[in-house]
């Protein structure tokens, strides 16, 4: 596990929905730190959110001057040092303009993100020191000054789960950003009345007297009941506005170096027009997912072009270059970079305590573990062995597989299983290892474990989770799973996959993958004499904001209203509560009927309890409880990941059912996935007709099959 110090820029709260793009980057990095399992500290001043510590020195009131900077950037540096003095950090990351004010004396290893005009920082930000220095975008790479060590471009990214595209598009332009004379927002006013187009600005004004007379002298005059300026949004109405909005203008006066924004319009659906200069054409692909001009003049017209152009591929642009799960991925990836290049002298953190990282490290060194994990590319098995670790044409590092027969081989792997699964948005909770390493602990008995590492230069970029039974190769879950799936990262080619097959099922009768979804890498598989495919039973799914809600719904909660004390609950405050009343409650409904219920069993109870604790501590249990005068009424157990909500089950209490218990927590639900940012809510496999009132639409789902040469399935056999 690592220690990440991240350093914000001294005036600015960072959180979701702040007023500065590095901010924002800085909340998602810190928010997938955490979710890899490592610890995360962040410096940034009061009024912060962050998903690890936050550390904030006394808050600054009034007008930011000279005095004011120097006395807050005094006051980061105290802090820095205490910090340093009290935890063991593995990498500080810094986010301001003004980092080599505050830059410590350490032998810590140090990145600092240019997020701004290479122009904007001093040249001491440039000089040769041990400090890994990293450009948002090749334009700002080319404007460093000449010799400039900068080690990586990484590029931004954005929550593609926390924007949607609508089809509800109103009439309305939309700008945003903090209100100062380089972002040209009076350019933006002037070009949307010429358009004759109504327009929302929005953002907020810091306390520098520079824009506060900007604002006075330049904005305000220009403002009508066309043209309105709202003040700083965030959350569901910055989402809403951007879905709905004609298009987005980015009219600054300066050459940006990156613009979240763009990026959150182009995410929802919204095509930007903008000046072209700067970042702003490695984001916008004019005549595709916008308009760029070179003149003011020029913006009227393309603002009523704009609503020709696909909100598809706006959308689509931003998950194949600008995704946040690929930007945080490469940070991470650079943390440990540096964390192993520059160890902590005498920390014994820094020293590699993290067993699952070690244990998988050693397998590129002949491996000390033990036979009962190995490198498949070195073994033989006969003409149906065939290297995985060939070099790949696309560069030069090598793509090896491990083989893992040991269940405490797979759970060694959990870190680097987990942090995969953050960076491939297809995964579900059901593909981590909070979920399969349960299942193998209580279900697992009588099949062999077949389980694939596959890792490019060392890192983790593949996972299979696989299994033996009855001389039959499939994935581990099966029973109580509603996906199952390889977990690989978006460029691993086909072929690397196909290798690892056909080592791990030499020997065996067949290969029966279940509960793959359409687009699954492993419908690509060229296995055995004879391949098919089956069709399985559908996961219906809601598309998020729903259009539609069910006929009965309003009536039961005016009801529900009129009963009193009522209550809705979550993990976060009791989820072992919720999960004791679920089951019970589950257990009496079906007795009801005169049934058992699929809970209705030690082992299952036992399962859902153990995987439900490892997911809530990646926070990713989802628990719904509604309490009636102090009775509990309905529990909805689900999880949420890569902006899905995934609904498994649901329990209530019969002598309820007058006012539908069960609908009420699930429209509650549906209501808290939105609030979250989620895209959509699956109701999982099964066509129960309740899961349709809601206008769920079926996703498909499949079965692979293939027939394989018959032999024994034994070690024998070259696993």
């Amino acid at each position: 596990m690592l220690t990440i110090l991240s350093v914000a820029f001294p005036f600015a709260p960072v959180g979701p929905d702040p007023v500065g793009g590095a901010e924002q980057v800085l909340f998602t990095l810190d928010t997938q730190i955490v979710a890899a399992g490592h610890s995360s500290i962040v410096l940034a001043t009061r009024g912060s959110r962050t998903a690890g510590h936050l550390m904030s020195p006394p808050a600054h009131a009034g007008i930011i001057d000279g005095a004011a900077k120097a006395a807050r950037r005094a006051a980061y540096q105290r802090t820095l040092e205490q910090l340093l003095r009290d935890h063991s950090i593995d990498v500080i990351h810094f986010h301001g303009v003004d980092f080599v004010d505050y830059l410590p004396l350490t032998d810590v290893p140090m990145v600092v993100s240019l997020h701004l005009p290479p122009s904007w920082y001093p040249p001491a930000a440039f000089a040769p020191g041990e400090v890994t220095r990293i450009c948002v975008s090749h334009t700002q790479r080319a404007a460093c000054p000449p010799g400039a060590a900068i080690s990586h471009v990484i590029t931004n990214g954005v929550d593609l789960g926390r924007y949607r595209p609508t089809t509800n598009k109103a009439d309305h332009v939309i700008a945003i950003g903090r209100l100062c004379p380089e972002k040209g927002f009076d350019i933006a006013l002037r070009a949307a009345k010429q358009a004759n187009v109504p327009m929302v600005l929005a953002g907020a004004t810091f306390p520098y007297e520079t824009h506060q007379r900007h604002v006075r002298e330049e904005i305000m005059p220009l403002l009508d009941d066309q043209r309105r300026w709202i003040g700083a949004i965030a959350g569901k109405q910055k989402r809403m506005l951007l879905a709905e909005a004609r298009c987005l203008l980015v009219t600054s006066r300066i050459d940006e170096t990156s613009s979240i924004v763009a990026m959150e319009a182009l995410a929802s659906g919204t095509p930007v027009v903008g000046f072209r200069r700067g970042a702003l054409p490695e984001i916008v692909e004019h005549g595709v997912t916008g308009l760029l001009v070179d003149r003011e003049d020029e913006l009227p017209g393309a603002i009523i072009a704009a609503s020709t152009l696909s909100a598809i591929d706006c959308r689509e642009s931003v998950r194949e270059r600008a995704s946040a799960t690929r930007m945080s991925a490469r940070y991470l990836a650079l943390y440990h970079e540096c964390s192993g290049a520059m160890p902590r002298r005498g920390s014994e953190h820094a020293k590699g305590t993290d067993r699952s990282r070690l244990e998988m490290e050693r397998v590129g060194e002949g491996r000390r573990a033990g036979p009962a994990m190995q490198r498949v590319s070195d073994r033989r098995a006969g003409p149906a062995m065939e290297r995985v670790g060939e070099r790949r044409r696309a560069g030069p590092a090598a793509t090896d597989a491990v083989l893992i027969t040991r269940d405490e081989e797979l759970a060694a792997l959990a870190g680097e299983w987990d942090a995969l699964c953050d960076r491939c948005c297809s995964a579900t909770p059901f593909q981590r290892p909070g979920w399969l390493l349960a299942w193998r602990r209580i279900f697992g008995h009588g099949g062999d474990l077949r389980a694939v590492a596959i890792r490019r230069g060392g890192r983790l970029v593949g996972f299979i989770p696989l299994e033996v039974r009855d001389r039959t190769l499939c994935l581990i879950g099966a029973g109580v799973t509603d996906y199952l799936d390889a977990i690989v990262e978006p460029d691993l080619e086909v072929s690397a996959l196909d290798a690892a097959f056909r080592v791990v099922s030499a020997g065996c009768r067949e290969v029966v993958l279940d509960g793959l979804r359409p687009g699954s890498p492993l419908l690509e598989l060229e296995l055995g004499t004879v391949r098919q495919t089956v069709t399985a039973p559908p996961s219906p799914v809601l598309a998020l904001p729903a259009a539609r809600i069910p006929a009965r719904l309003a009536y039961d909660q005016r009801r529900l209203a009129r009963m009193g004390n009522v209550r809705w609950e979550y993990e976060d405050t009791s989820a072992t509560a919720l999960l004791d009343g679920l089951f019970a409650l589950h257990r009496a409904r079906w007795a009801a009927k005169g049934e058992r219920g699929v809970l209705d069993d030690p082992a299952l109870e036992r399962f859902h309890r153990e995987a439900a604790a490892a997911l809530h501590a990646r926070r990713l249990l989802r628990l719904v409880g509604l309490r009636i005068e102090g009775r509990l009424a309905a529990v909805l157990y689900g999880f949420f990941d890569h902006g899905r909500f995934l609904f498994y089950l649901s329990g209530f209490e019969p002598e309820l059912s007058s006012i539908s218990p069960g609908r009420l927590v699930i429209a509650h639900a549906i209501e808290r996935a939105v609030d979250e940012g989620a895209f959509e809510f699956d109701f999982l496999r099964g066509r129960e007709t309740y899961k349709y009132e809601w206008d769920a639409v079926d996703r498909p789902a499949v079965i692979y099959q293939a027939r394989l040469e018959e032999g024994p399935c034994s070690e024998s056999a070259g696993l």
